[in-house]
């Protein structure tokens, strides 16, 4: 049966966000669909898990990150949900530099998938 409510939803995108600011790439990968696709802000996609995971290992490998979401709007239809987020970051690189800062508007799109909410999609675009 699927857990048709927001804060089911909302427990998926804290648990990747934690995961994120951990680098716990392996907690990450269990919160995504092995079809994951993401968007980037400079337009690079992203697409599958294997894929995905390397993408986060050259980013950690580069930066630390803390980043901030808060939800905007959450909507479930079905077996999917969506929702938009706007997210603050402060990239530091880790052989030393000044952070960068970036905001984003992040559309999330999650797939109820054996017994959870699993993230299928990602599109993300810088704001000022």
């Amino acid at each position: 049966m699927i857990q048709e409510t927001v804060p089911g939803v909302l427990v998926a995108q804290r648990e990747s966000l934690a995961a994120v600011r951990a680098k716990d790439i392996d907690a990450l990968m269990r919160r995504v669909t092995d079809h994951i696709a993401v968007i980037h802000p400079n337009g690079k996609t992203v697409r599958g898990a294997d894929e995905l995971r390397a993408d986060f290992e050259r980013f950690f490998g580069q930066f630390d990150l803390e980043q901030f979401a808060a939800v905007e709007e959450t909507v479930i239809i079905g077996e999917w949900a969506f929702d938009i987020s706007e997210v603050r970051s402060e990239l530091t690189p880790v052989n030393g530099g000044e952070p960068k800062h970036v905001k984003s508007k992040v559309l999330t799109l999650l797939r109820w998938q054996g017994n959870d909410w699993r993230i299928a999609r990602v599109m993300s675009v810088m704001v000022p």
